[in-house]
């Protein structure tokens, strides 16, 4: 995310187009309206991404026109029938391909040339049921505006907890309204919103020391099991067992509910379903630079597909582990959660762009530390000071990690997946700041957490 320029004012700028009308009493520009301009100066190209994504969502929003029909096909549909065939009770349909197309082209009124395979569990089909009631096109339209509200709702709960961007309110709207994953994540249909509130309810449990709340809320992407992955082992690995027994609980949840309605028979089906994904891996990834992960660098790079399954094993131990001493390090929340959400996403093999979605809590609490720490001082001794510069260097770190889907598709003749390269920067730098800075470790007391989420 963006953070403004540094300025000799010891206040921080306010970066609302308001502040810039307030003329100094001596005539000229204050230190703090300069730093205000040069900041909505940096936000233009953000502005200009802002107007094209929401234009691009409004015109292929399917509304009953004839044109923007062909956009009604979209990821949604799969949800969508597997919440109908939920419905329906029928069980055969939903771990069987050709059986679920035959139920979409019933109950979906578009056109839809793909063939979803089935590779969620059969608690996704219970949660979407509720929406397979409406007709298609009005569950697309509420499932869109929900992802909208929620994402906004997110960012907005977490940005309480960041006492150090109260001053970016304007910036930090901005930014959330324009992010590229909730751009991707309108565009195909998909549901990275469920993640979204799970790693959001994962941060606002830890910062409240709640820690069967936090595993409950890593327990919750059991729907999606590769995103519980790092968190899993962080949190085993490091002996955290009340945060473990709350992920045990949750999955246990999400296994009664499906058993219940289905039967035992559902699960053999879903096995089937898994075990026969190599398979179909190829049409579920047909624009490898849109994969965001170890394996889509790879794969975008040109390395066969099963070499990139080896590399990315290997590299994603070693990502794993070093979350797993990041997390162990007695060093600030903000650092530490960060660094498990930027693991996660790398670990993901099949992660997205519309996956991006995933990032917003992990870069506001990240640019709130930033913000906390962005002036440095000549008498720290020499390891504190490289650690501080690490500090400063984090801010435009976060700024080419919040745009670099954007650049990645923007330069088509350099197959690099640059969010990949910012999520290494990102993370190097934390695992470095973690290991040599000292620091004073306040974000777990309650009374800070009282006094950070009450604003003034």
């Amino acid at each position: 995310m963006h953070i403004h320029p540094d300025s000799s004012s010891t206040a921080p700028a306010s970066v609302g187009p308001a502040r810039l009308r307030q003329p100094s009493r001596a005539g000229g520009l204050t230190a703090a309206q300069h730093a205000a301009i040069r900041q909505q100066l940096v936000l233009i190209p953000v502005y200009i991404w802002l107007g094209y994504m929401w234009w691009m969502f409004f015109t292929q929003l399917p509304i009953g026109t004839a044109g923007s029909q062909t956009h009604a096909a979209r990821d949604f549909v799969h949800f969508y029938a597997q919440g109908a065939i939920t419905r329906e009770h029928d069980a055969r349909s939903l771990y069987d391909i050709d059986a679920m197309a035959a139920v979409v082209d019933r109950v979906v009124p578009v056109r839809v040339d793909v063939h979803f395979p089935p590779v969620y569990g059969p608690q996704v089909g219970l949660l979407f049921a509720p929406l397979a009631a409406l007709p298609y096109l009005h569950a697309l339209w509420m499932w869109l505006g929900m992802t909208i509200v929620g994402s906004a709702a997110c960012a907005y709960v977490v940005w309480r907890t960041c006492p150090h961007l109260r001053n970016q309110r304007w910036t930090v709207a901005i930014l959330t309204m324009a992010a590229p994953g909730l751009h991707f994540a309108l565009s195909f249909g998909q549901v990275p919103l469920l993640g979204l509130l799970c790693f959001t309810a994962l941060w606002l449990s830890l910062r409240a020391d709640v820690p069967f709340m936090a595993g409950v809320a890593v327990g919750a992407l059991a729907y999606k099991p590769q995103l519980g992955v790092v968190a899993a082992c962080v949190f085993v690995w490091t002996r955290e067992w009340r945060v473990v027994s709350g992920a045990c609980l949750a999955i246990l949840t999400q296994a009664i509910a499906p058993l219940a309605y289905w039967g035992p028979a559902i699960f053999r089906g879903y096995l089937k379903a898994i075990t026969a994904l190599p398979q179909v891996i190829n049409g579920m990834e047909p624009d490898k630079s849109l994969m965001h992960s170890w394996r889509g660098l790879l794969l975008h790079l040109g390395v066969p597909s099963t070499m990139a399954l080896a590399l990315t094993m290997v590299v994603s131990l070693l990502t794993i582990a070093v979350a797993v001493h990041g997390w162990r390090r007695a060093g600030d929340l903000r650092l530490r959660f960060t660094l498990l959400i930027v693991a996660t996403l790398l670990v993901d093999s099949h992660l997205y762009a519309y996956d991006l979605l995933l990032l917003t809590p992990a870069l506001l609490v990240a640019w709130d530390w930033a913000e906390e720490h962005r002036r440095s001082t000549s008498d720290e001794p020499p390891v504190q000071v490289s650690a501080m510069r690490v500090q400063t260097a984090a801010r435009p770190v976060l700024l080419f990690v919040y745009a670099s889907p954007i650049v990645t598709i923007a330069l088509p003749w350099l197959p690099i997946q640059w969010s990949v390269v910012g999520f290494e920067m990102l993370a190097g730098g934390i695992a470095f700041t973690l290991m040599h800075a000292r620091f004073h470790d306040h974000d777990l007391r309650p009374t800070r957490i009282v006094h950070s989420l009450t604003l003034p």
